[in-house]
Order: structure tokens, then sequence, then C-alpha cells
């Protein structure tokens, strides 16, 4: 069953078609003002050109004649006194008399150049409305920047529309296909999108989701595989150990010697445990190998100790050729539930005889002498049925497990690997 999963916000695109629109715009705006600023600045810087170059002249003529002439320009006058200004004028500049430009009514505009000749403040007054060429212009000017801002707007929102869709769309893919996900049958990685092929941040955040769903379809397969094994594997002892709990009874109640019983049930105690330790080693996320490894010589002589005393076999005669300075790479929990499956295989199948154990080729060997009339499953290592569970062992952490049956022998091997050598 798919889990129900809400809706994905679109925002983010909407985001930012909204933010690169309000830049555009910003950019228009602050542009737009900057030409008019412009305009307006190369005009006045015109006008007081013109009105330095008109006192120039003013006072070249009044050197020459001893008397102020007039301006050249008819709407320009030279006055001595603020008084003289127009009415419109001396309420104006007495409200500022810092400013030097005014606007008048009907469209006047005023410019203002004071100078000062033999003790006497004079004025220069010029009404520059006829020379306002921007101020005629202005409306087209700003028509023409209105139509240009639109243009620029309209042009900004299909680049943040542009943007946009091509910065979600990855996500968006890669969202829709982590919806799509079953969760009864999470796939190791996400299907690949054309979409995505060139966006190192999509590609890093697919390969981390790529590593999550590996990590979560390998838990899921460890849980699978242990319930699977788990109800195989501990149905049968647990049967034994009801059986003789049972058998216990009956002959408690008829006053016999409880000992076969007690003998089915410490093995099947025994064999219960093994297949615990087992289970639990598959579903661990450990990984196999350590450093400095494991003494293998100590591992084996323990593992024919442990199980000799669960099976007490005297018609074995084990002989050991390994050297004490042998190691194995494997986690020692590992060797341990490996030697204890296969060694306990040879106490619980194996003909009576020579039990060899040595090395060669890297592998670690341990052959027996087979029983008659047993198949292979039976003479291959297991832990009560057989060799499913180092079958899975082999499989997860490269235990290289090989079984050779003959007539008269049975030859297991498995690749214990090779570690440094401990230091002191």
């Amino acid at each position: 069953m798919r889990l129900p999963l809400p809706p994905l916000p679109r925002g983010l695109r909407q985001r930012l078609m909204v933010a690169l629109a309000l830049y555009a715009l910003a950019l228009v705006t602050l542009y737009t003002l900057y030409a008019l600023a412009f305009a307006y600045t190369v005009e006045d810087e015109f006008i007081e050109r013109a009105m330095h170059e008109e006192l120039s002249w003013l006072r070249a003529a009044h050197a020459r004649e001893g008397v102020w002439p007039a301006p050249r320009d008819p709407h320009w006058q030279l006055l001595a006194s603020t008084q003289a200004f127009p009415i419109e004028l001396q309420h104006a500049f007495a409200a500022e008399p810092h400013r030097r430009e005014f606007s008048g009514g009907e469209g006047r505009h005023y410019h203002l150049l004071d100078f000062e000749h033999a003790g006497t403040r004079w004025w220069l007054l010029a009404e520059v409305s006829e020379q306002l060429v921007f101020r005629r212009m202005r409306a087209t000017v700003l028509e023409i920047l209105g139509w240009s801002a639109l243009g620029a707007l309209t042009l900004g929102l299909l680049l943040a529309w542009w943007v946009a869709r091509a910065t979600t769309r990855p996500l968006s893919d890669l969202s829709e296909a982590v919806r799509a996900l079953d969760p009864q049958a999470l796939p190791r990685r996400l299907p690949e999108t054309d979409a995505s092929a060139g966006d190192a941040e999509v590609l890093a955040l697919r390969h981390g989701l790529n590593e999550l769903l590996a990590r979560v379809a390998d838990t899921l397969a460890r849980e699978q595989s242990f319930t699977r094994d788990a109800s195989h594997e501990l149905r049968t002892p647990l049967a034994v150990i009801v059986a003789s709990a049972e058998e216990l009874g009956r002959q408690d109640a008829a006053g016999r010697s409880p000992g076969a019983a007690l003998a089915r049930l410490q093995t099947a105690a025994d064999q219960l445990g093994q297949t615990l330790d087992a289970l639990l080693e598959l579903a661990r996320a450990e990984p196999a190998h350590v450093a400095q490894g494991t003494a293998l010589l100590p591992a084996i002589e323990r593992a024919i100790v442990e199980q000799s005393a669960r099976r007490p076999r005297e018609d074995l005669d084990f002989e050991i050729l390994i050297s004490p300075e042998q190691r194995s790479a494997l986690r020692p929990a590992l060797l341990r539930i490996v030697l204890a499956n296969l060694i306990g295989n040879v106490c619980a199948h194996a003909a009576p005889g020579p039990v060899r154990i040595d090395s060669a080729a890297g592998r670690c060997r341990i052959r027996n002498c087979a029983r008659a009339g047993l198949s292979q499953s039976e003479h291959g290592p297991g832990l009560g049925q057989g060799l499913s569970i180092l079958r899975r062992l082999d499989e997860r952490y490269g235990l290289q497990l090989r079984i050779e049956a003959q007539a008269d022998w049975v030859e297991a091997s498995f690749v214990p690997g090779r570690a440094e050598p401990a230091r002191d």
C-alpha cells in the first residue's frame, strides 16, 4: 500500500519569478530616474553656462562703456535689487533665499545668478521657459521610457519564467520520482531524467537519495530474509523442544529416566542459539572485515571444543594443520559463527574417522569422511535445515564458500581473508 503524500508546494517557481520580475522592475525604475536626472542636469548645466557667458559679456561691455548694457536675450534682465523681481518670484525668493531656480506661473521658469560689482549686489535674472527643451519633450520621453520599461519588464518576466522553469523542473521531476516510489517495492536507484543531466546540485541530491534508497533496500532485504529464515530455521528446533518436553512429562509420569529426552532438548536449544546468532549476524549492517583480524587456530580449537561438547563424537579424530601465526580478517563474531556451523555439521553428520582442518591457497578447509546414505545437503554446512543461512552469509560477506562431496569424503572450505599481523 502506497503511503499518502500531501501535494507538493508550487511556491519556489513563483517566488523565483516574482523576485526576478521585481529585480527587473527595480532596474528599469532606477535607470529611468537616472535618465531623467541626467536630462535635467545637462539642461541646467547648459543654462548655467549660458548665464556665465552672458555675465562675462556684460562685464566686458560695462568696462568699455561705463554702463551696464541690456542682456542680449530679451527674456533676461540685469537687476540691482530683488525688489525688481517679478511678483511671483519675489514671494518664492523670500521663502527660499538660497535657491537659484524657481518655477513661475503659466509655464515660466527662472534662473538667478548673483554677483558683486563696486560694493553692490547685482542679479542676472533669466526666464528660460523657451530654452527648456527637455520640458517640451518630457511627455514624449516619458512615453518612450514607459514603453521601454514595459518591454524590459516583459523580457524580465520571460527570463524569470525560463530561469524558474529551468531551476525547478529537475527538482519537480525528482520530487515526482520520489512520490512515485512504492514502499513495498523500493528500487535501489531513482529513474534517470534528462532534465537533471546537467545540474550538479540536483545530481548530488539524486546521488544522496540513491545511497539512502540502497541502504533502505538493504535493510528491508535483511528484515525480510530474517523473517523468512527465522520462520523456517527456528521451527524445527522449537518443535523438538516441545516434543521433548512432552516426552519428559510422560517419562516422569511413568517413572522412566529422562536422559534421552534431555539430550535432545539440549541439542535443540544449542541449535536454536546457534541459529539466532547467525540470523542476528545477517541482520547487522557492520563490515565483515577488521584490520588486525583474529588468530585462526584458537578460533578453530574453541569451535571444536564447543561443538564436541554439544554433540559428543568420540569416533572423530580432529587433525589441525593451521599455523599459529595465521590470522583471519573476518570479525571474531562472524568467524565464530562460520566455524561453529561447519564443525557442528561435521559432528552431526560425519562418519567415524579423521577430520582434517588445514589451509591452502588462502582457503580454510575442513575434510571429513562421508557417511553412507546421506545426501549432499545433509553433508553440507547448515544450521538444522541445510545450507540456507550459511549461503546467505557467503553472499553477504563474500566468504567464497565451497562444498565438495564425493562417495567417501566431504570437504567444506571458505576464505577467511588476510589481516595485518598483530602489533605489540
